[in-house]
């Protein structure tokens, strides 16, 4: 099963989007802010990232400098209004 990290901190769109994942067959992280998600990266080892840019803590753009000095051929979205 395909994992993928969803990284946003409005919660209901994380919640809404979460459950159309997992509708459609994919194993689920979530993390509400950038730090988390990093470290959720980390933890969990994803084969996709769904990343909003407006996070506290670390904004998507330094989530995925991080993610990729952990491994750079893992795709990344970019979900963001």
């Amino acid at each position: 099963m395909t994992k993928v990290l969803l990284a946003d901190d409005e919660r209901s769109l994380c919640e809404a989007v979460r459950m159309i994942l997992e509708d459609a067959g994919y194993e689920v992280c979530v993390a509400h802010d950038g730090r988390e998600a990093v470290d959720v990266f980390w933890r969990e080892q994803p084969d996709l990232a769904i990343l909003d840019v407006m996070m506290p803590k670390l904004d998507g753009f330094e989530v995925v400098e991080r993610i990729r000095g952990m491994r750079k051929n893992v795709p990344v979205l970019i979900l963001s209004a």
